[in-house]
């Protein structure tokens, strides 16, 4: 049976090259791993892959250990409205979903590059690196893909679209209450702009508890700060975005290039989280209330959208969701 959980080793392995092992060593990783014939006849190939700390392994022999690709983390199954299936992996701290298909021998190799993860592709060893994660696939948990990002609709608060909580549930304080919030307030008493976002970012998750708890037509916002440059405003929304991800996460903190449509399909993926729009590179300033019309907005904003041939285009309906610039 597949282990999803990385195994821990020794030793390190750099790219394309390999590690020495005694019999024991072999012996315990050997129970960890999945055995693929790649090629026929005389061609064949034997790998046998195992997932540890260090990268991708294939145990060549009894003695060696070859590096067969870069680490990454397998963390579940998703599959969307549609029932299209993805696999979602977390590589250098990003969390990234791959369609099935795009794991497939063929597609292996571009697939991985695109997000900066080497295979190697000697002898048929990506075909094996195909077939291991097509062996995952079938092991891993499905989540539903429909809500990216946010909490579970259900009677209890539940943190979903992801495989770890997000770091607001995390914390861990190396100081008192009394004195964190005190040098929380030191930073952002200065800056307006902080104690919107810090709000915002938490309000969102409260209007998601009223509308599991309370049935409430409650529905959480982007938010985006709009003034001159180099006062701050993208580090305030990597502030908020730092409550429920990283900044690196492009389903929380965004430079949106896209039609209206595209901005709602985004929002309607979101449940009790926000997304930081960061306008620092938009251009073409379109009314908010041609956009995106809801009659309790709770500001009369203005949104930028660009038309780059680059933009994101999504055929979706309206779905009711605040977005306001401030």
């Amino acid at each position: 049976m597949i282990e999803l959980t990385p195994i821990p080793v020794g030793f390190e392995l750099e790219r394309f090259g390999s590690a020495s092992i005694d019999l024991h060593e072999w012996m315990r990783l050997r129970k960890c791993a999945l055995e693929f014939v790649v090629g026929k006849g005389v061609n064949a190939t034997s790998f046998t892959v195992l997932h540890t700390e260090a990268e991708f392994a294939d145990l060549a022999s009894h003695t060696q250990v070859k590096w067969l690709a870069d680490h990454f983390e397998l963390l579940c199954v998703a599959a969307d409205e549609k029932h299209r299936h993805f696999l979602d992996i977390q590589y250098d701290g990003v969390i990234h979903r791959i369609p099935f298909e795009a794991l497939l021998p063929d597609k292996i190799c571009a697939t991985l590059f695109r997000i900066g993860v080497a295979v190697d592709r000697t002898f048929g060893a990506y075909e094996a690196m195909s077939m291991y994660l097509q062996a995952a696939v079938a092991a891993l948990p499905v989540e539903d893909a429909r809500q990216v990002l946010g909490w579970k609709d259900s009677n209890t608060l539940h943190w979903c679209g992801a495989a770890h909580s997000p770091p607001v549930l995390r914390a861990h304080l190396e100081m008192s209450p009394e004195d964190y919030l005190a040098e929380l307030n030191r930073l952002i008493l200065p800056m307006p702009s902080l104690q919107f976002v810090l709000c915002a970012a938490a309000a969102s998750t409260l209007l998601a508890y009223l509308r599991i708890t309370e049935k409430l037509p409650a529905d959480c916002f982007g938010v985006s700060l709009v003034g001159t440059s180099s006062t701050g405003k993208t580090t305030a929304l990597k502030f908020a975005a730092s409550l429920y991800s990283t900044p690196d996460d492009e389903n929380v903190f965004t430079a949106f290039y896209g039609t209206a449509n595209a901005l709602h399909s985004m929002l309607g993926k979101h449940h009790g989280v926000p997304i930081a729009y960061d306008e620092s590179t938009i251009h073409n300033a379109i009314s908010i209330s041609k956009a995106i019309p809801h009659k309790d907005c709770a500001t009369d904003a203005s949104s930028n959208f660009s038309s780059d041939e680059t933009k994101s285009g999504v055929n979706t309906g309206c779905i009711h969701e605040h977005f306001c610039e401030i």
